[in-house]
This record gives structure tokens, sequence and C-alpha cells, in this order.
């Protein structure tokens, strides 16, 4: 899988060999939450995407689907303005040119998963939490 034009990962690097226990996406408020499993001791970690413009996930269909181990997890800033990425994942909306639309104005950012579950999506926001003993605390 291609990587997209980045400045560097925001997110945390414990989420490469982690387990996603589950994936939500909201379509009336263009969200999509993703609670990651690291360790026992370790607090959960919830990554929220916001405004999601883009959302797509793959997984093997003899695949066991409790596991979801991930090997790759970020989120990366498009600096591009998104064209090269809009191309490869073939982004439908054109403009008036038949041209893929890229948004330059707006920060963007791209998350890729890869493991035994692959996820890849565009979001214009992002909000990390750590869940401990139930309750979740914003991360920076």
């Amino acid at each position: 899988m291609r990587q997209s034009p980045h400045v560097n990962n925001k997110l945390p690097e414990e989420l490469c060999l982690s387990h996603l226990f589950e994936c939500t996406y909201d379509i009336f408020r263009a969200t999509l939450l993703l609670k990651f499993f690291i360790m026992p001791d370790a607090p959960n970690i919830i990554v929220e995407l916001t405004n999601v413009i883009h959302f797509q996930a793959s997984r093997g269909l003899d695949d066991d689907i409790f596991t979801n181990f991930l090997a790759e997890v970020k989120l990366v800033e498009i600096t591009d303005r998104g064209q090269e990425l809009f191309e490869y994942i073939k982004y439908p909306f054109l403009n008036s040119e038949n041209q893929r639309i890229t948004y330059p104005d707006k920060t963007l950012y791209h998350l890729n998963i890869e493991g035994e579950l692959c996820i890849q999506a565009i979001c214009a926001g992002y909000v990390l939490y750590k869940q401990v003993n139930g309750s979740m605390k914003t991360s920076t």
C-alpha cells in the first residue's frame, strides 16, 4: 500500500502491534471511532476522526474476526493538497473539468492501518483519548 505524503505520524507508536477491537462509523456525524487494545495493563487508546470524507475497510474472508492484529497504524497530515492520494484511492468527486476534487485550503489527515484488517480514511480533524479504568481522558 502506498504511503501518503506526510510530515510525521500523529498517533502513539504503541498502536503498532496493537489490536483494533471496535470501529464505528457514524455516517450522519461523519465521524470514525477506533478503539485499540495494547496490553492488559496499558490504557486503551481511542482515536476519533472528525469530518471524515473517505473511509474504506477490508479484511480477508477467512480471517478470524476477533483478532484484528495491526502491524502499522499511521495518521499523517496530507501535505500535497492530496492530489496523489485522491487519485490513488479513486476519490469519486470530480470538478467541472472532470478532475478529482482536492481541498488545498483545508488541513486534512490520512489514516492508514495495515494488518489483519486494513483501513484507510481521510478526515479534517482527530481527537486522541486514553481509556483508564473506564473513564476517557483526552491525550495530547
